[in-house]
């Protein structure tokens, strides 16, 4: 799954993938190109490959997928495709392209080191390549704003610029000096890779620096320290793929929410403000119930009382429109009140390895657990199986038990074997389970579960390192 830090690669060609994408370019523009004048090519080469197909995409729909040959080349021929920025996906991993008509765009990549391996070359690569170092440079500059939250909001916004203008000013050389010619576009996105990122530690400012120095109240900031939101469109529909961007909608709705109960200790009910604060900023509805989910799922995990939860929930029921999220927070309600804090963890059968049907209770019995379910999202599972052995090693005292739900059992098989999972602490239910309906899902929903069996929180999130880590060391204690 895509991450910010997936964009770290070389900005310059190695020897060898640079002849080789020479080649293929050569190869390809003959056939391709004296016939199509509006024809884009993307295509190239995967060493290692995780899997038989590349999938390209535009806003998280598969537009067109490509085999890999047999010597681990793959190539997309796109009619009349429209500038714009696009991702291709292998295997969990998936990168952003920026492709305009008639462009010609050649990838080599060894899986075995994605991210650092990853390099274009061909007609549109200068551009992709630029964009690429853009995300290395905010990587370095994040690292840097870790020694920085200490000052005073003068002397941070002064950091802010600084690295404002740096960027902005390669950004200016490649257009100006190098003469290489931009869409209104390319404009658009590349100083939303520049000043979103840093625009967001503005917006977590007042909490970090509160950290750093070692405080319990916020700072109060001027007015003038938040004067660029009013150049800022919240609802760019051409950059709604963009992790840069909705991290910083992520901060700067965070920071609008705690800034209601600030101003206001009555509204003192986290996930709602951060609701209201969604609809108060964001007009696009696909953004808008996307943001509202959050703020939904926010409320089980927040110290909100059963009151609190209601408002939010309710709240999130009165302006959600998106009949998935609907449908999945129904069903997570529901569950919470099938399985609630403080119950007997039930008597759930489920199937081992050998197909033999055991009492999870008999397993779990007198011991600190947690009850893991496997997502149905490849990088779902991946974070998982990441922090599984991180977990078990941190807190040795405590049972990490997996229960799969969706897959069959032999792919069930499959999927321990060749993940060296232990078969002694992972087991299968399937629809025929009386309290089936108590855990169905394809989220990775975790429970804690103390020695005595009781349940502790019924409803986490596996992949939710910080709350599930709290919540880990608070059973440790027990």
């Amino acid at each position: 799954m895509f991450k910010s830090n997936n964009l770290r690669k070389n900005y310059f060609f190695y020897s060898y993938p640079f002849l080789f994408l020479g080649l293929l370019f050569l190869t390809y523009s003959c056939k391709s190109f004296e016939k199509e004048d509006k024809t884009t090519f993307f295509g190239g080469k995967i060493k290692n490959p995780k899997e038989a197909y590349v999938y390209f995409s535009k806003e998280e729909m598969i537009i067109d997928s490509a085999k890999i040959n047999q010597d681990n080349r793959f190539s997309f021929t796109l009619d009349s495709i429209k500038t714009g920025l696009y991702t291709f996906k292998h295997g969990i991993e998936f990168q952003y392209l920026y492709l305009e008509p008639q462009d010609s765009l050649l990838i080599y990549l060894n899986t075995w080191d994605f991210d650092e391996s990853l390099i274009f070359s061909g007609k549109g690569s200068a551009k992709n390549n630029f964009l690429i170092s853009l995300f290395i440079q905010q990587e370095e500059i994040e690292k840097e704003f870790k020694y920085f939250y200490n000052l005073n909001e003068k002397e941070f916004s002064q950091k802010v610029e600084d690295g404002r203008n740096k960027l902005l000013a390669q950004y200016n050389e490649l257009i100006n000096t190098k003469n290489e010619e931009h869409s209104d576009f390319f404009d658009n996105l590349t100083k939303a890779i520049i000043n979103y990122p840093l625009y967001s530690k503005k917006e977590y400012y007042p909490l970090r620096h509160t950290d750093a120095n070692n405080k319990h109240d916020y700072p109060d900031v001027s007015d003038d320290f938040y004067s660029y939101r009013k150049s800022l469109d919240y609802n760019d529909e051409s950059i709604f793929i963009l992790r840069a961007y909705t991290y910083y909608l992520e901060s700067l709705l965070y920071n609008l929410a705690y800034n209601k109960q600030k101003n206001n200790p009555a509204k003192d009910n986290f996930s709602l403000n951060y609701m209201e604060s969604v609809n108060d900023i964001l007009v696009n509805k696909d953004l808008r119930n996307k943001y509202l989910a959050m703020g939904f799922w926010g409320s089980f995990k927040d110290h909100l009382t059963e009151k609190q939860q209601e408002e939010s929930q309710k709240y999130f029921f009165e302006n959600c429109t998106d009949k998935t999220y609907i449908s999945e927070a129904k069903q997570a309600v529901n569950q919470c009140k099938q399985l609630k804090n403080g119950d007997n963890f039930p008597e759930l059968i489920v199937f081992d390895s050998n197909s033999n049907k055991i009492n999870i209770y008999e397993i779990i019995n007198d011991k600190r657990t947690v009850v893991y379910f496997w997502p149905k999202q490849p990088s779902g599972i991946e974070k998982i199986l990441k922090k599984l052995s991180i977990y078990k090693e941190k807190y040795p005292e405590i049972l990490f038990v997996g229960i799969e739900r969706n897959k069959t059992n032999d792919k069930w098989k499959e999927f321990l074997v060749s993940n060296k999972l232990s078969d002694h602490s992972q087991f299968r239910i399937d629809n025929n389970c009386k309290i089936y309906s108590w855990f169905d899902g394809d989220m990775a929903r975790a429970i804690i579960v103390d020695n005595k069996n009781i349940v502790k929180k019924s409803f986490l999130f596996f992949n939710d390192s910080y709350i599930l880590e709290k919540n880990l060391h608070f059973l440790k204690k027990q």
